[in-house]
């Protein structure tokens, strides 16, 4: 689940903001007024509402400020200047500037503290103003734009009644699938709980505990068959995310046309994404848990041969009229081409 539930979000938020630049313009905290564009940061927020897949250490600095200043022991000015400073203090030069934001959100549950940190690009942007009826450009150095890309790291940690969970939502953007970057993984003090090889097997489960919930709509071959489309689908994905588990299913069930179909499958898998706890992740797929996709051959009677990875979806085979098949290849490009 994630760590802020669906039914806090609506009434989400932000109780507490701080700002600081990280890079070659040093140490700079700021306090924002809390109710200036709240719509925009609790949406940016919002984004970043992943599953966790990391885990706090023994002693975490970062979870003992986030409880202090939970618990009232220090205000929202010196926990936020302390991570602030703390995660300047890891930052690495060759990583890029930014602005570090510290948020502390509420809901309608008094005992509840959600905390947001968040790594965020800025733009240099030029802004034109008419003062005094002389047109002129205003340079603006700090531009937060609503790309969701414009996120270069975040962590989303839970507080109730004083303790923070142990479980860590963290992301990051120049790292492969579910993993942080060594400098922000020492600054938030956590391990890796859960492997690519973990979540590539919470796929699968959750790709077939969706077909099996639909098994009235699946083609011929029923749930075995669909499972193994299924399967391919998701051993062909460079990352595997919400999207692509949703498309698995839907693959797996013979691409339904009618949308009353269509979306019985899509709730499906949505169920079982949150039950697996993949909702917001992305991973690379493990090829220990999907295997390698086997190979298949076709002989013909015109003595052509044809060998290609099975479930492949660039290879289409259609039965013609008079019982023969066509079989359409399509390719990017051609690599090899010569007599034998």
């Amino acid at each position: 689940m994630s760590l802020i539930r669906e039914d806090e979000i609506t009434s989400l938020g932000i109780l507490g903001m701080i700002i600081h630049v990280v890079g070659s313009e040093g140490f700079d905290p700021q306090i924002y007024p809390v109710a200036e564009h709240e719509e925009f940061f609790l949406s940016r927020i919002q984004s970043i509402n992943c599953d966790p897949v990391y885990r706090f250490n023994d002693r975490s600095s970062t979870q003992q400020t986030v409880e202090q200043r939970a618990a009232g022991s220090i205000t929202f000015e010196h926990a936020g200047e302390s991570l602030a400073r703390a995660f300047s203090s890891y930052h690495v030069e060759s990583s890029s500037d930014g602005a570090f934001f510290v948020f502390e959100l509420g809901c309608d549950d008094d005992a509840v503290r959600i905390y947001c940190l968040i790594k965020y690009d800025y733009r240099e942007v030029l802004e034109q103003s008419d003062e005094g009826g002389e047109v002129s450009l205003r340079r603006i150095v700090q531009a937060f734009v609503t790309d969701k890309r414009a996120i270069q790291k975040s962590a989303v940690i839970r507080v109730e009644d004083g303790s923070a969970s142990l479980s860590v939502a963290a992301m990051d953007r120049v790292r492969p699938g579910s993993d942080i970057g060594d400098y922000f993984r020492r600054f938030l003090d956590v391990a890796k709980e859960r492997s690519d090889t973990d979540l590539t097997e919470d796929a699968k489960k959750a790709v077939k505990e969706a077909l099996s919930q639909c098994t009235e709509i699946l083609p011929d071959g029923g749930l075995p068959v669909a499972f193994r489309i299924a399967r391919e689908h998701l051993r062909g994905l460079a990352q595997i995310n919400e999207d692509g588990i949703r498309a698995a299913v839907f693959a797996g069930a013979g691409s339904p046309e009618r949308e009353d179909v269509a979306q019985q499958l899509y709730r499906a898998a949505d169920r079982r994404i949150r039950v697996n706890k993949l909702a917001g992740l992305e991973f690379q797929p493990s090829r220990t848990v999907l295997g390698r996709a086997p190979r298949r051959l076709i002989k013909t009677r015109e003595a052509v041969e044809i060998r290609y990875t099975d479930g492949s979806q660039n290879v289409r085979r259609t039965t013609t009229a008079a019982g023969g098949e066509e079989i359409l290849i399509t390719t990017r490009k051609v690599e090899e081409d010569r007599l034998l």
